[in-house]
């Protein structure tokens, strides 16, 4: 098991995780309106039934202490992503947006700290997205050669 982050950066997410999901509902609400009012550009982007914030959150919580079982639903969000129109430079915005959200429904729960390993967390998992939805040319380039070789040994084995 490949473990991206400390058992306290473990700990400290589903803490606060298990204090915020109660009210998800709420909490979701308020992510879409503290994006939207520093952001407004990102309205036309997040429909409301295209809204997954609770899910997304709770699926990354659930995974965070083996981040390979979350890459799969990673990618396909990052794809989904790209499709609702948000471009790299956009996750940039967003966790501090996150950050204002849970600072709002912890209030004094959510100390500094949590604060810090917070916004570690969404930074290694906002990377991985984006390393999926905007893979650089030379990236391209690396799976369709692995891909060619997969393809070739193959090939290779059948005859």
């Amino acid at each position: 098991m490949l473990r991206a982050f400390s058992k306290k950066e473990i700990s400290t997410v589903r803490r606060t995780w298990d204090i915020v999901s109660p009210n998800v509902d709420h909490a979701t609400e308020l992510f879409y309106q503290n994006l939207f009012e520093a952001h407004p550009q990102f309205k036309p982007l997040f429909k409301s039934e295209e809204r997954h914030f609770d899910e997304a959150i709770s699926f990354l919580v659930d995974g965070i202490d083996d981040l390979p079982s979350v890459l799969p639903y990673v990618s396909k969000l990052a794809i989904r992503h790209v499709h609702y129109g948000v471009k790299e430079a956009d996750y940039l915005v967003v966790g501090p947006v996150l950050m204002k959200t849970f600072r709002d429904v912890l209030g004094d729960q959510f100390t500094r700290e949590d604060e810090k390993i917070w916004l570690r967390v969404y930074a290694v998992l906002s990377r991985v997205m984006i390393s999926y939805a905007y893979p650089k040319w030379w990236t391209r380039i690396i799976r369709w050669i692995a891909l060619l070789a997969v393809r070739r040994k193959s090939e290779v084995q059948l005859n």
